[in-house]
């Protein structure tokens, strides 16, 4: 995740009381939860500071009333400060185009998210392309029931993406990661992207941060394939204090996830060079190849679904 110098920020939004509905029989399937991009938070800050979100989770289909146990990572952080935290993702309800999440701060320098610390976060995702409305919504740090009621609270305008998906729901592709190349414990990765089957609609983040140099830059998610166990990322770099990533540049990364479980390698491979051809007024990628197989090894998490 790119870190950025002086502060990053609190993130303090209210939620309202749950409703929960009468329980129900758990059904097959899965649960995905997807999101990066910005929120407003008023409440904390005068003037109204800037929050960037990132998230992803995922778990089996639960009951309305509590959710199920997932897994998956969310992060937060104030552009232009040195206020972030990381969390787990402990469980999901998906409920249409709705979900909560709880979470529990695995690290932080946000004095509101202290480590150990846990919450819900909902998010709504309503209409499509350029008519969507996102708004998401985020509890006080508390010691919280390892469930999720049904979401509900969600009021908060998010600029960015939202992605959420029942069973019922149509796949896409999704390759999400946070961590470092092995040998580079300093420089860290954190991304989301998705698209529809195919790489069409292909949208998400990702950051970088080297702490060893004060470097990093910020991108935009511009392609997306998926090809079995491996992903390639066409990015376009928004921000940027590293030199090898300038602004407007079109880059690759390529990642592959082999294995479940403790049996599991992950593999990052940045592509250094510029894009082979790209849209002469978007200067986004016109394709986005098959991924490279192979890559350096990798220390954090990933995950890869075509």
């Amino acid at each position: 995740m790119m870190k950025t110098t002086p502060g990053r920020l609190l993130l303090l939004f209210t939620l309202t009381a749950f409703a929960l509905p009468a329980p129900a029989l758990a059904a097959t399937g899965s649960w995905f939860a997807q999101g990066s991009g910005t929120v407003v938070n008023s409440a904390q800050f005068v003037p109204p500071a800037v929050e960037r979100w990132q998230w992803v989770a995922t778990s089996n289909v639960g009951t309305p009333a509590t959710g199920a146990p997932a897994k998956g990572h969310f992060s937060e952080r104030v552009p232009g400060t040195d206020i972030s935290f990381d969390a787990d993702v402990t469980c999901l309800n998906v409920d249409g185009r709705s979900a909560r999440i709880r979470i529990t701060v695995t690290r932080s320098t946000n004095p509101f998210r202290p480590v150990g610390a846990d919450t819900w976060i909902t998010m709504t995702s309503i209409g499509q392309g350029f008519d969507a409305l996102h708004l998401v919504g985020a509890d006080g740090s508390n010691t919280v029931p390892n469930t999720c009621p049904p979401p509900t609270g969600a009021r908060d305008p998010f600029h960015g993406t939202i992605g959420i998906r029942s069973e019922a729901s149509p796949y896409g592709w999704l390759a999400q990661g946070s961590g470092n190349i092995s040998f580079a414990p300093d420089d860290h990765y954190q991304w989301v992207a998705v698209s529809d089957v195919g790489g069409g609609n292909a949208r998400g983040h990702l950051t970088e941060y080297d702490s060893s140099t004060g470097t990093g830059f910020s991108a935009d998610i511009a392609c997306l394939t998926v090809a079995g166990d491996r992903a390639r990322m066409g990015l376009i770099v928004k921000e940027s204090t590293n030199p090898f990533y300038p602004p407007g540049a079109g880059k690759y990364i390529h990642v592959t996830a082999m294995g479940q479980g403790a049996n599991e390698v992950d593999q990052f491979l940045p592509d250094a060079m510029n894009y082979p051809a790209v849209d002469p007024t978007t200067f986004r990628p016109l394709s986005c190849p098959a991924p490279v197989a192979g890559g350096y090894p990798w220390d954090g998490t990933m995950n890869i679904r075509g």
